[in-house]
């Protein structure tokens, strides 16, 4: 955003735009120079204004890329994630990774979950002994990197559809161990099983949804002041889905009144949970689907989402601490 002001009008255009820190302030004939300024306001996202749904520990990547880009961001997560509410399923588990052949991560945020416990519990990471690993796709391939472990298999699709089926031809007989959320599909687990495998499932981290987005943000939805809502799962679009339609009595300050145009989409099972979201949010008229998983969540649970950058001009999502 850039304000052209005079000294007197200073403090009242602070105050009527409801800027925040980080502000650039240049002072001066020289502030009347557009032409210097114009890679500013030719950045391809400038004067966007985009709300980022993740989980607050996650959003950084994707929210510093947007505000390069020129975007106003907005952090409100849809979900949150949280260590499961007992530990002793996936305990009892790891005690018994000798029985299985494969362990198979369907998201980064199992790997971080499952193998700090297993650290905890064991010390390191040698219990996985020779255990076959696989990844749903790179973000999750990433996260196994991240503790210097190479999954044995990723599919070119970021689906569980696509993983069932690298795994399907030579799962007969063969004992796979599931890390999971405590929701979501079970696609894969009833693919293996199909093609002969034995499956076992364990919750290694809890999804839950917000009931409520942040005041400030809810009022930017309900006056139609969002240009782009970023849809980066299909937990996240199941979420927006059951509290975002004009209707819902699940999740007040979700609803938009004026058209809500993008939802963007990492997987193509997000993507068919956004055309759902596309049917209940009204106003969603206009949606763009990546075509390859990008974003990394980072590994710092709990981190305060604050905006900085070009083109973030307010506080983002309050900080949890």
């Amino acid at each position: 955003m850039t304000v052209l002001t005079t000294l007197a009008r200073a403090a009242d255009e602070i105050a009527e735009r409801q800027l925040r820190p980080p502000v650039l302030v240049v002072v001066g004939e020289v502030a009347a120079l557009e032409s210097g300024a114009r890679w500013f306001t030719l950045r391809p996202l400038f004067d966007v204004r985009v709300m980022v749904t993740r989980p607050l520990a996650h959003a950084d990547s994707l929210h510093e890329r947007l505000c390069e880009l020129g975007a106003e961001v907005l952090v409100q997560p849809a979900i949150e994630i949280t260590a499961p509410d007992d530990w002793g399923p996936l305990d009892r588990a790891l005690a018994r990774f000798a029985e299985f052949d494969w362990l198979v991560f369907s998201s980064a945020n199992g790997v971080d979950y499952l193998l700090e416990r297993l650290c905890q519990r064991h010390g390191d990471l040698r219990p996985l002994g020779p255990l076959k690993l696989a990844a749903i796709g790179p973000g999750t391939a990433e996260a196994l990197a991240g503790y210097k472990l190479r999954p044995d298999i990723v599919p070119d699709e970021l689906r569980a559809e696509a993983l069932a089926e690298a795994l399907a031809g030579g799962a007969a007989g063969r004992r796979f161990l599931l890390a999971r959320a405590s929701r979501g599909r079970e696609v894969l687990a009833e693919q293996l099983r199909a093609a002969g495998g034995e499956v076992e499932q364990v919750v290694v981290y809890r999804s839950r949804d917000v009931v409520a987005p942040d005041p400030e943000i809810a009022a930017a939805l309900a006056a139609g002041r969002i240009d782009w809502v970023t849809v980066t799962s299909s937990a996240i679009a199941r979420s927006l889905a059951g509290r975002c339609s004009a209707n819902s009595s699940k999740g007040p300050g979700w609803q938009a009144s004026a058209p809500l145009p993008v939802a963007h989409c990492a997987s193509l099972a997000s993507s068919r949970q956004s055309r759902r979201l596309n049917s209940r949010w009204r106003g969603l008229s206009r949606r763009f689907f990546a075509r390859r998983h990008a974003v990394r969540p980072e590994k710092t649970p709990g981190h305060s989402v604050r905006a900085r950058g070009a083109g973030a001009s307010r506080p983002l999502y309050p900080s949890p601490m």
